[in-house]
């Protein structure tokens, strides 16, 4: 007796994406898994487990071969194997892209190595999503950090068009290269409290005032590229006379609305000193990066112990910048010290808890 082989022929001309399916895939769900969750939503009992594993397995093996495709998403568009809509691709490739904050969290200021990628399943167990998943999260990283390294212009504009990402998207894959390029230090445990989004409005500033269009000039429309301005760091040397400044002191203590006994006095001429300390060492590379550590050792942690607001750590930064950027001294390096100021100041708040 001949034996008939069992085959499943599926023929079609547009290739039809299951989203539903697709997340599972993404999320690297078993077709058995996929199965369960199909048979307890679908609408009509008429479809058989047998039947609808085998639409999920072809499902999974159509996405298999999509996978190199959605890597670069340029090449998506102009591929002739599956005939698929516009709006339909941008879908696939924004949530193959997508990011787990908590996965991305891990990796910021981290270089973005094989080492880091053998650590991964440390990301996991800590995280508690799959390993594939973060696994796809690191690789998609990578891929961007080394198509726009070297790229002049924006950073987000790059990445937004390299790989058709939304400005939201892009902006954390901007994060992740800005932290990572400048080998930020992230993940120590006085920052544990700073989230992606913390450090995304970080970097927007950073990015914004502390580096250099793409012909080494800064200007007010910044087109924030990737390289900070060494320059504007070297200018800020010039600032350290702030600390030991007693006018300029005494002028903060004025305008500060905390101000009525000697305990104030002290925590705003600390706090004055820290900030100038801070900006005057940014020049060595190991301060640039310790620049997060600094804010919340130097700035963060004693103003909470003053008791400070955070609505008062901004006024008191509003009126530290005013006074200082009308120092005598300090026209030398006043665009360099109001670019610092900005920067800082965005910090300063997102890392207040």
């Amino acid at each position: 007796m001949e034996l008939q082989p069992d085959i499943d022929i599926f023929v079609g001309n547009n290739t039809i994406i299951d989203l539903t399916l697709y997340d599972l895939w993404l999320g690297s769900k078993p077709p058995s898994e996929a199965v369960k969750l199909k048979m307890k939503n679908q609408q009509s009992p008429a479809c058989s487990a047998d039947l609808l594993m085998s639409d999920i397995l072809d499902q999974y093996r159509t996405l298999g071969l999509l996978e190199k495709y959605l890597r670069k998403p340029l090449t998506l568009a102009h591929q002739l194997c599956f005939q698929l809509s516009q709006d339909m691709q941008r879908e696939l490739i924004i949530r193959y892209f997508n990011l787990d904050h908590a996965v991305i969290r891990e990796l910021l200021g981290k270089k973005l190595s094989r080492s880091t990628y053998q650590n991964m399943d440390e990301v996991a167990d800590k995280t508690g999503i799959n390993h594939r998943c973060c696994l796809r999260q690191f690789e998609n990283c990578r891929r961007v950090f080394k198509a726009v390294e070297d790229q002049p212009g924006s950073l987000v504009d790059n990445i937004s068009q390299l790989f058709l990402l939304p400005k939201e998207l892009s902006w954390a894959y901007a994060t992740v290269v800005f932290l990572a390029s400048h080998k930020f230090e992230c993940t120590k445990r006085k920052l544990s409290h700073m989230t992606l989004n913390h450090f995304v409005t970080c970097v927007k500033h950073l990015s914004e005032h502390w580096t250099s269009n793409s012909d080494g000039e800064f200007s007010a429309v910044n087109d924030g590229n990737i390289d900070i301005d060494r320059e504007f760091l070297h200018d800020l040397r010039a600032s350290k006379f702030l600390s030991s400044d007693k006018d300029t002191l005494d002028k903060i203590k004025e305008s500060f609305s905390n101000r009525a006994d000697d305990e104030s006095f002290h925590s705003c001429r600390s706090m004055c000193r820290s900030i100038t300390v801070i900006g005057s060492g940014l020049y060595h590379t190991k301060d640039l990066r310790d620049f997060f550590i600094d804010i919340v050792e130097k700035i963060v942690e004693p103003a909470r112990s003053y008791h400070w607001s955070r609505g008062t750590v901004e006024e008191f930064l509003v009126n530290f910048t005013r006074i200082t950027s009308q120092h005598p001294q300090i026209m030398s390096c006043k665009q360099a010290w109001l670019r610092f100021m900005d920067g800082l100041t965005c910090c300063v708040l997102q890392a207040y808890y």
